[in-house]
């Protein structure tokens, strides 16, 4: 007979109604997989949304329209598609399911701008997609092209995610071996979508392949964007006020790296497998000295390591701006901890924008006024973009053959450029090397590495 002592049987006892009441938990999950494809073709879509109803769990279709996810039976499965209704799948005694989704066909009577005429969607016989204000307005950014990202079939955008940085925006793919990027039109005129302010655009007509912008002739040919501003409407004065306050968090562990013990190590071996060592078979280092093993110093000057008590490290000799003929004699102290560059240069950054615009008109003449101000701090320091917009879009009506007006963009734009990539002075900086010298001054390489 085995006796426990009370602490151990309340542990016991414990571990035991735990697992009882996750048993059903558990047993109750199961795979669940299947295809999701066209209704009407039978084509499978690839890249469909499927996802478990009221939470975040969720997967995609691959290029056969195959999915596969763990579920609870008798959960709800929202399957969905750009350009599809969605469709709501209930989970039973069937875990292959064979999902069939119908093109999303209430819009077919849209009116959309393709090239220099209006038309209905349903009689365009080209691919056209059609991106609403409330979908460019729901995503917090201050450029156009990454607001973009996942709004159209077919429709690709990489970004850097650095504020204000350049976007790689591709339609169906690449189509030449020459610039392939899309052709913007606004209003009629050829222009730089990112100088317009979000809440200033009425729609985004995505025009996909030949047949629909054809009237563009070759320069279309890499696909057009055509957007349309916002216009007075007939009726009272309409003032509208958006604005939005965000907090934008780097990640809370940067990239690993080796610490200042493990990059001597790493030099030595280098240096040991590339025959450079000395009669005894040591390597040796100006920062490092000679030996079997590298010594890590306590201070450093111009990539030669010293220590603590060593004469060449007193601070009467630091000098930052020498002379004519004269070496910068820089004293830094050698951090043997290692230097968290990844949380030095990212830090927690401040986003806000607030845009204003009054419209309205009458039976012959309409008018719109709007004005909007972005500060998008970035995360990497001395990245932000500022950016205030204002527009004046007009017309008015002399009679029916003429009509005059304008649609005016200004805008002014802060940027700065810190000419190097985000991933360079984390990956390629010494760990050792402190964020400031010995006098509190930005510290530097110094030839070290």
């Amino acid at each position: 007979m085995i006796k426990l002592k009370p602490s151990a049987l309340c542990k016991f006892l414990t571990l035991g109604i735990i697992l009882y009441c996750n048993c059903p938990q558990v047993f109750a999950q199961q795979k669940v997989s299947g295809y999701v494809r066209d209704i009407d073709s039978k084509l499978p879509l690839n890249s469909a949304s499927v996802a478990i109803k009221g939470t975040n769990t969720g997967t995609t279709t691959d290029a056969s329209g195959f999915f596969r996810l763990i579920a609870k039976k008798g959960t709800t499965l929202l399957v969905s598609y750009i350009g599809y209704n969605t469709q709501e799948v209930a989970i039973g005694a069937d875990t292959v399911l064979n999902i069939s989704l119908a093109k999303f066909v209430s819009g077919l009577d849209q009116v959309v701008v393709t090239g220099y005429t209006s038309q209905k969607v349903k009689e365009i016989t080209g691919s056209v997609s059609i991106i609403s204000a409330s979908d460019i307005v729901a995503v917090p950014d201050g450029q156009i092209e990454k607001i973009l990202q996942g709004k159209a079939a077919g429709l690709t955008v990489i970004t850097s995610g650095e504020p204000g940085g350049p976007s790689i925006v591709r339609i169906n793919g690449i189509g030449n071996f020459g610039d392939v990027t899309p052709l913007y039109i606004i209003d009629g005129v050829q222009g730089d979508i990112n100088s317009l302010n979000p809440n200033d655009i009425e729609s985004i007509q995505v025009l996909k392949d030949a047949g629909a912008y054809s009237i563009y002739g070759v320069r279309g040919a890499n696909g057009v964007l055509v957007i349309t501003t916002k216009k007075g409407k007939s009726g009272k004065t309409v003032m509208n006020f958006d604005s939005y306050i965000g907090w934008q968090q780097p990640l809370s562990k940067g990239p690993d790296l080796l610490d200042p013990q493990g990059q001597a190590d790493l030099l030595w071996l280098e240096l040991k497998n590339s025959g450079f060592v000395d009669a005894n078979g040591n390597p040796s280092s100006p920062l490092y000295g000679s030996g079997p093993k590298p010594v890590l110093p306590d201070y450093f000057v111009n990539g030669i390591g010293y220590p603590a008590n060593d004469p060449a490290v007193d601070p009467a000799l630091y000098n930052i701006s020498p002379g004519p003929g004269m070496n910068t004699y820089q004293i830094m102290k050698f951090n043997k901890q290692g230097t968290d560059w990844f949380h030095e240069l990212f830090k927690p950054a401040f986003l806000q924008n607030y845009a204003f615009s009054a419209s309205g008109g009458n039976d012959k003449n309409h008018y719109l006024f709007s004005i909007g101000y972005l500060d998008q701090q970035g995360t990497y320091l001395d990245t932000y973009l500022k950016k205030i917009t204002a527009r004046i879009n007009t017309d008015f009506n002399v009679n029916n053959a003429i009509r005059f007006g304008e649609n005016l963009q200004l805008n002014q734009t802060e940027l700065p450029n810190p000419a190097l990539g985000l991933g360079g002075p984390i990956l390629y900086a010494a760990s050792f090397l402190p964020v400031y010298d010995i006098k509190g001054n930005w510290s530097s390489g110094n030839g070290t590495f």
